[in-house]
């Protein structure tokens, strides 16, 4: 008897237990929000702001999407468009990134928020530069061009200093392709290439550390192509401008290797 008793007891314990998790999974059920196509736009957008702290991004896009066609004059369709960049940026997805904020500054254009996006495309871009200088630096460019709208435009945003950093340092980048080139064409006696190309390091991006080399080799192909006073101009340039530098001798050598050619 005393078996059967404890028998049923268990159960009854058993089944309350149960009864009791049924009861709190119904309730907690009733409490949540559920989010359809239909829900306001502040309940999508908020949705779309929890699946992406979440980092479940390509869901918060879909949100953030069905949001702006469902709400199209929404201020939040405004603000999902731009979330939508910050989505695929955080998932490290740059050039989706850089193309969905272009989109949001083509969509609002006096937004309060268009200096970011216009600072978020540059960052998209220079996500996208290459390290090494011999790959095409097209996404170089392109955040440059970003941050200087964003410098001519906004000059007064937070993002504007930072901006200013980031030209210089895709600047240097440029600066070191260039040289990547002249270097090329150099080494392969392609002068009149090589020329065109130190000369351009010269004229564009001068204080990046490539003056001194590029001058010589400068003057050493104008030399080699046989234009003896432009290649005399560019070392007397040399030597005021690096006195002492590593190519001192061989500035003089090829001076005298000039001077030589004239008596001829």
């Amino acid at each position: 008897m005393k078996r059967i008793f404890h028998k049923y007891n268990a159960i009854t314990h058993g089944s309350a237990f149960l009864i009791t998790l049924l009861v709190l999974m119904f309730f907690s059920a009733c409490s949540a929000v559920t989010i359809d196509n239909d829900s306001p736009p502040e309940k999508q957008f908020e949705e779309g702001e929890r699946l992406l702290k979440k980092e479940r991004y390509l869901e918060a896009v879909e949100r953030y999407r069905i949001l702006k066609s469902r709400f199209p004059y929404s201020k939040y369709a405004a603000l999902a468009t731009l979330r939508i960049g910050d989505a695929h940026y955080e998932e490290e997805a740059f050039l989706e990134a850089s193309g969905a904020y272009k989109i949001f500054r083509e969509l609002y254009p006096k937004h309060e928020m268009s200096a970011y996006a216009l600072y978020r495309i540059g960052e998209s871009q220079m996500h996208l530069v290459p390290s090494s200088p011999d790959r095409d630096l097209d996404s170089a460019y392109a955040a440059i061009d970003a941050y200087q709208d964003l410098e001519k435009n906004y000059p007064n945003s937070q993002y504007t200093t930072e901006a200013k950093q980031k030209i210089q340092q895709l600047r240097a980048k440029l600066a070191d392709k260039e040289d990547y080139i002249g270097n090329f064409y150099f080494v392969r006696n392609n002068f009149l290439a090589a020329a065109n190309r130190y000369k351009y390091i010269l004229d564009v991006y001068p204080g990046f550390g490539h003056e001194e080399k590029s001058l010589y080799r400068l003057a050493f192909s104008y030399e080699k192509i046989g234009d003896t006073t432009k290649a005399e101009e560019v070392l007397e340039r040399l030597k005021m401008e690096f006195p002492k530098g590593k190519f001192s001798e061989q500035a003089e050598n090829l001076s005298k290797k000039i001077q030589l050619e004239k008596k001829e």
